[in-house]
């Protein structure tokens, strides 16, 4: 709005109606650039739709204000006596009126304005989310790699000390039939051993009894042979003394 200076006629000074001109003026003056300041600032704070719809809000909320005293203001010149007065308050009327349509004008644009920031915005944080994902999932890609490399690591691992589980395992039953082998040789040596021992424990019991045997015959052939030398000496050499 026009901010040049109302003039007020001092004819017999200041009335009730050029009291209220001015003060009416004044107030669409500061509504104004209250209006104008909101309408800059929008596409800034209108982040979303409900902050454009705020700002909207507030910003017609204003012009519903100024446009209520200006039509105050058009109401004043009906009062006025002097002519010039009544033109120059016509005057401010219009140019108002203009700055107001031209202010509603200017939200439309802030607004469409806003909008445009807004689905830029989107768009962009659509690409970012998009490469966001995207990155996320190479990552996981990645990770899920490196989990089935890690895994088919550990897998062979495994399977290496498998084989050398049954590889010990096969030298174990190696070992064991080994081992049965030769206890199975060495009980047969043992029966063996045992039949040996048992013919010679019979050769030992045959022996003895022979021995025994052989003992008695050579004490009776010793007694035998003590009685027949008994004889033939009694025979030839004691009768004789008993003779003499």
């Amino acid at each position: 709005l026009s901010l040049s200076r109302l003039p007020i006629g001092m004819v017999g000074g200041l009335d009730e109606a050029l009291t209220e001109a001015r003060f009416l003026h004044q107030e669409i003056i500061r509504y104004d650039a209250k209006l104008k300041l909101r309408i800059t600032e929008l596409p800034e704070k209108a982040v979303n739709e409900t902050d454009l719809l705020q700002e909207t809000r507030a910003c017609r909320s204003i012009i519903s204000d100024i446009s209520t005293r200006i039509e105050k203001l058009a109401l004043v010149p009906a009062r006025l006596s002097s002519k010039s007065d009544r033109q120059s308050v016509l005057s401010q009327v219009n140019e108002h009126t203009k700055e107001l349509e031209a202010c509603k004008m200017d939200l439309g644009k802030a607004a469409q304005k806003a909008r445009k920031g807004m689905e830029t915005r989107n768009r962009s944080r659509l690409l970012d989310n998009g490469d966001v994902l995207l990155r996320r999932r190479k990552r996981e890609q990645e990770e899920e790699q490196k989990r089935g490399e890690e895994g088919g690591e550990r897998l062979a691992l495994l399977v290496q000390r498998m084989a050398s589980r049954v590889g010990q395992s096969e030298d174990a039953m190696r070992d064991i039939v080994r081992s049965s082998e030769t206890l199975g040789k060495t009980h047969e040596e043992y029966h063996s051993q045992g039949a040996f021992i048992q013919t010679g424990n019979k050769l030992l019991s045959k022996w003895e009894r022979r021995e025994l045997t052989d003992k008695i015959l050579v004490a009776i052939a010793l007694l035998f042979y003590f009685a027949a030398c008994y004889y033939v000496i009694n025979k030839r050499f004691l009768q004789k003394l008993y003779f003499w």
